[in-house]
């Protein structure tokens, strides 16, 4: 007995009683070996999806002609004996896989009769779903056999020929070997031919040692040494668009689209390799390379290739799994032509052919490339070029045709295959169906034929540019989507269209707040007089008015005012540090602000300001309606958004758009009079804007809140029950917050500022109209918008509305295919005039429009990345650049890095996002030290709360050494990704003291994610907000048998300070501490439930102390 037949005796004992009885059964004699590298790794792979037939090698043929049937069975029979391989199964013991060659081991044979099936259709039709049925059989690769046929025989003269295999026994080269020997074997049966040869000189257990013992060699560290130069800084990933999200792990589902080429492209390819002295396979992987790097964007890709990996002759007539996979490495540059990439990737299939035989397993692990499990490793993608001629089968006296067939099943995220004749080029594209639709591929089929023909016709035009849609893809992307035009029916403008509203409705209430109420004839009448009293200061068209005022109805008055004087007017959030209010008023200019005398020591010196509560005379003067001075060109407001320099800009908005805001929005969402919008947003953002045009020219009523009632949570649910609200423009975090049930009057949620999450939709969209918004500042507000389902997945951002033209377009200005990211550009009227005082900036981001054929048309570069859908609405992907929005607020991250930069202490710094949970995403500092220094978080948030807004102030700061970087020197966002955001040790020096002050840690831990909080610890200086402060106040409040507000967490934001306060307030029946029991925590559940409905009958009954 041999040495690997003791390995026998080691395995575990049911594996081992059954593989021993299994052995015996079959012959005394067998051999046990291990696996070549390439088998280990089909074999965990197997392991992890045992039903799969992903590693199914099926092939189906349509047999004409009087086959034997018994004659084919005996040849197969005779192909077993001589290729070891198919009689061979696999097992493992102590984790370790080996593989026992049997003496015999029959392979799977049956025959099926359908003389039913008639009529060449039929029969057709009948054969490929058998086919496709064969082919998702999996194979148990401990019993074997690893090899089937099927014979379907229609009659004597008709039938069909299925083989099966496992790739672990074989691979393409295998099957030329095979289906040679299988007709030699026919052959030789029928007596029209010689005996089979004798047995391969090579066996392929040898093939493995051989593998093994080599690998321990000199020459294996030198082609390790030259993969491991050759894929330095090679991404690991490659950035598909794929039509769904892609899952955890791999479902291995796949789907395949065939494809012939005419016969002139395939010799255009031939003629264009031969006079670049390579081979076609060359070409064709170049023009793979350049779809990819168009869908992706990336110029850096890598592509998987497999090689016959059988450089030694003996290897030759071996059936076996030789094959190995090597990673072609293709680097575009936005110059680069395609006669220059094709002799880039020449060179780089020629050098990784001569450095072939180093396993593919072996490279992942040199490469530490193998941990994560949702990709593949290295390459995602393959390209593989086969001759027909190889793998055909012939018998004698017989007419064989190949019958398409597939497993239905993906190794790759895409997989694409030639086959080549003579004057022929036809392939198959196999895809991973988790993640890609069939009428996405097959545009990508069409791309890449396009995109060939146009490269091989003219080789030296720059890969970029090389056009990859048909006309009618281009037309329909750039007009079909884009039929918006719709006349305004008129020149008035939106505050006309108010004034036209107190004419019809003029004892409608038009704003409130709390008990102050002004109907629409008041509201009209109080504009007029402040207007007038503006007009009388020389403030007129082209004059910028600010307004700093706190949530109220004078903020309404204010602004109809400025506009009736013919000035525009400039929102100022009384919330925003001083600094930054002061840097808006200098930089825009401003020759008046209306405010408070409570408020007015906030400006700069020298400003001129107009106290409403001061200022004799502005109730007494006239009533009437000042002369409009102003057209729709001349400018309505200006906003500040935030900017990457580390100040703010000023956007600039004519009426035009905002009147065509107002058009579309009314006509999808139709307000009426009888409805009720909150005013949600703070006004210095241009959703304050959306709020109170939509309402005011509908005939509703514009409701204001205090910025305390409108906490996201159970402070946003009171005010919008309290004051039925039924219909609100909110951001997903806000409404993520909020149970949509305890909101039933809400008829209508917009939903915008920043991107919807899925689960969402299904909680919203029932029993009232859900809609998700899309626009920027420099658009007018919304620019495209779509009606949510239930039925949703992937969230669109929808449309454009009337008279906007949204284009995505790749770094070059060309359109992207559907399904393929782009910047989106957006026309039309509602286009900003661009940023006040800013030439420069507004040329870069406002620039010519080279589609409307509009003489002075321009585009506005939104720097946001989407795509088309298939139903020709869009999708949000990502930012282009430093820019996010958290809770519907716009950020320049680089506004944020630009401060933390001129503080003491910091080096460098790097502001990134967080996904901490569901719609919850957060700001993150990463800092670099300068030498000696201490990075304090609450120094640091002290000093960033003196510029920044409270919203720019990052949940967390991290400290590092270094920014890390991916060998390429670019920014490696997963690795910071990686970072634990715990607090670092010494912020939390004195632990909690009493039971209910660790019950309060406790829960500041899970609502944080942080992993020790201190008694003296500040919860904003931890990473808490507003919002996550809401998740803290219902966990005390679940677990508590008391009565909390945000407030009273707002005033005590340490863990000692709340605890004070809650032993102050009154004794509770249960004081939160971590280690209640279960039955426990149910009784204070159900207290703190109890205690929220008295809350909130109290609030009711205006009997709430607090």
């Amino acid at each position: 007995m041999s040495t690997e037949q003791d390995r026998l005796r080691a395995l575990a004992a049911e594996q081992g009683a059954a593989l021993g009885a299994l052995l015996a059964e079959r012959g005394a004699d067998y051999d046990i070996h291990p696996l070549s590298y390439a088998q280990r790794r089909l074999w965990v792979l197997t392991e992890l999806h045992p039903r799969t037939a992903a590693y199914n090698v099926p092939y189906a043929f349509r047999v004409v002609g009087p086959l034997d049937v018994s004659a084919l069975e005996r040849a197969l029979q005779g192909l077993t004996r001589r290729h070891e391989s198919l009689r061979t199964v696999y097992f493992a013991t102590d984790g370790e896989p080996w593989q026992a060659v049997l003496p015999e081991l029959a392979p799977a044979f049956r025959i099926d009769d359908h003389p039913e099936v008639v009529g060449a259709d039929e029969r057709q039709s009948f054969a490929a779903d058998r086919a496709a049925e064969e082919a998702v059989l999996p194979f148990d690769l401990y019993t074997g056999p690893l090899l089937r046929m099927r014979v379907i025989r229609f009659d004597p003269d008709d039938a069909v020929l299925l083989f099966t295999m496992h790739h672990i026994v074989c691979d393409g080269w295998s099957m030329q070997v095979f289906f040679g020997d299988l007709e030699s074997g026919y052959r030789a049966e029928l007596g029209t031919g010689p005996a089979v040869s004798d047995l391969p000189a090579t066996r392929y257990v040898d093939f493995a040692r051989w593998q093994r013992d080599w690998l321990t060699s000199e020459v294996s560290d030198e082609l390790a040494s030259y993969w491991t130069e050759q894929l330095a800084g090679a991404p690991s990933v490659i950035e598909l668009p794929a039509d769904r999200p892609r899952p955890a792990l791999p479902q291995m589902r796949g789907g395949i689209k065939r494809f012939t080429w005419p016969a002139g492209l395939a010799d255009r390819i031939t003629d264009f390799a031969q006079r670049e002295q390579t081979t076609p396979f060359a070409v064709l992987l170049a023009g793979f390379a350049v779809l990819l790097h168009r869908y992706t964007g990336q110029d850096d890709i890598v592509v998987g290739a497999p090689v016959a990996n059988r450089t030694r002759m003996a290897t030759e007539d071996v059936v076996g799994f030789f094959v190995n996979m090597l990673p072609m490495r293709c680097r575009i540059m936005p110059a680069t032509t395609f006669r220059q990439l094709v002799r880039q990737v020449a060179e780089t299939v020629l050098t990784a052919q001569v450095h072939q035989e180093l396993p593919f397993e072996i490279l992942v692990d040199r490469l530490r490339r193998n941990s994560d499990a949702a990709h593949h490793p290295l390459f995602q993608v393959v390209c593989a070029l086969h001759d027909e001629q190889l793998e055909q089968l012939r018998l004698p006296g017989l007419s064989v045709q190949w019958i398409p067939s597939h497993s239905e099943t993906a190794k790759f995220d895409l997989s694409l295959s030639f086959s080549r004749g003579p004057h022929s080029l036809r392939g198959w594209l196999e895809y991973d169906s988790a993640l890609f639709d069939e009428e996405s591929m097959a545009a990508a089929l069409g791309h890449l034929q396009r995109l060939l023909e146009a490269t091989t016709a003219d080789p030296d035009s720059p890969v970029a540019t090389v056009p990859l849609l048909s006309a009618e893809e281009e037309r329909q992307l750039l007009y079909g989507c884009n039929d918006t035009a719709l006349a305004v029916p008129d020149d008035r403008l939106a505050y006309e269209l108010i004034e036209e509203r107190a004419d019809l409705q003029p004892d409608a209430i038009a704003v409130s707040c709390g008990a102050t109420r002004l109907t629409y004839r008041q509201l009209d009448e109080a504009a007029n007089r402040l207007a007038h009293h503006l007009s009388a200061r020389g403030l007129g068209p082209e004059r910028i008015v600010g307004i700093l005022l706190d949530r109220s109805v004078d903020l309404a008055v204010c602004t109809l005012a400025i506009w009736k004087s013919g000035a525009a007017y400039l929102p100022l959030d009384p919330a925003n540090p001083q600094d930054r209010l002061q840097f808006i008023v200098k930089d825009a200019r401003v020759e008046l602000v209306l405010t408070r005398t409570d408020l007015a020591d906030r400006l700069p010196d020298g400003v001129t300001t107009l106290c409403l509560d001061t200022t004799p005379g502005l109730d007494a003067g006239p009533s009437g309606r000042p002369p409009r001075t102003t057209g729709p060109a001349n400018l309505a407001y200006v906003i500040y958004t935030s900017g990457s320099t580390g100040r703010p800009k000023g956007v600039m908005i004519p009426h035009r758009g905002l009147r065509n805001l107002v058009n579309a929005i009314s006509a999808v969402l139709a307000p009426t009079r009888g409805d009720r919008i909150l005013q949600f947003a703070s006004f210095a953002f241009d959703a304050s804007v959306y709020d109170l045009t939509l309402c005011l020219t509908s005939g509703a009523e514009l409701v204001f809140a205090p910025r305390e009632q409108l906490q996201p949570g159970p402070d946003l649910v009171e005010t919008l029950r309290r004051n039925a609200i039924t219909m609100v423009l909110l951001p997903p975090t806000a409404a993520a917050l909020m149970d949509p049930t305890d909101v039933p009057g809400v008829r209508t949620l917009v939903l915008g500022g920043e991107a919807c999450p899925p689960e969402l939709v299904g909680s919203w969209s029932a029993g009232r109209a859900l809609f998700n918004a899309y626009g920027p500042t420099e658009a007018s507000v919304i620019t495209t918008m779509t009606r949510l389902f239930r039925t949703e997945h992937r969230i669109s951002i929808g449309c454009p509305l009337p008279n906007y033209d949204v284009y995505v377009l790749d770094e070059w200005m060309q359109p992207t295919p559907v399904g393929v990211p782009g910047e989106l550009y957006i026309g039309g009227i509602g286009l900003a005039r661009g940023y006040l005082q800013r030439p420069g900036l507004t040329a870069e981001r406002f620039v010519p429009d080279p589609f409307s054929g509009k003489p002075g048309a321009r585009l506005y570069r939104t720097g946001d990345i989407v795509r088309y859908r298939a139903d020709a609405q869009l999708e949000f992907v990502r930012r282009a650049d430093g820019q996010v929005k958290i809770r519907g607020l716009r950020i320049e991250l680089g506004e944020i890095q630009v401060v933390l930069s001129q503080l003491a202490g910091v080096r460098t710094s790097l502001v990134a996002t967080r996904e901490c949970g569901p719609a919850d995403v957060r700001l993150v500092a990463y800092l670099v030290p300068e030498q000696g220094a201490a990075s304090d978080p609450v120094t640091l948030r002290r000093a960033l709360r003196e510029v920044l807004p409270e919203y720019m102030i990052p949940a967390h700061f991290v400290v590092v050494d270094g920014i890390p970087q991916t060998p390429n020197g670019k920014v490696d966002y997963a690795a910071l990704a990686r970072i634990d955001l715990a607090v670092p040790e010494e912020t939390a020096t004195t632990p909690p003291d009493t039971d209910l002050e660790r019950g309060i840690a406790e829960i500041w831990q899970e609502v944080l994610g942080v992993r020790r909080v201190g008694r003296h610890d500040n919860f904003f200086d931890l990473g808490g907000n507003s919002l996550l402060i809401t998740k803290v106040r219902a966990r005390l409040e679940q677990r508590l048998r008391t009565r909390l507000t945000t407030l009273t967490l707002f005033r005590h934001p340490t863990v000692h300070d709340l605890a004070a306060n809650l032993s102050a307030v009154g004794p509770t029946d249960g004081a939160v501490t971590g280690g209640t029991a279960g039955a426990d925590r149910s009784a204070l559940r159900a207290e703190g439930r109890r205690a929220l409905a008295e809350r909130s009958r109290r609030r009711r009954t205006g009997t709430d102390g607090e």
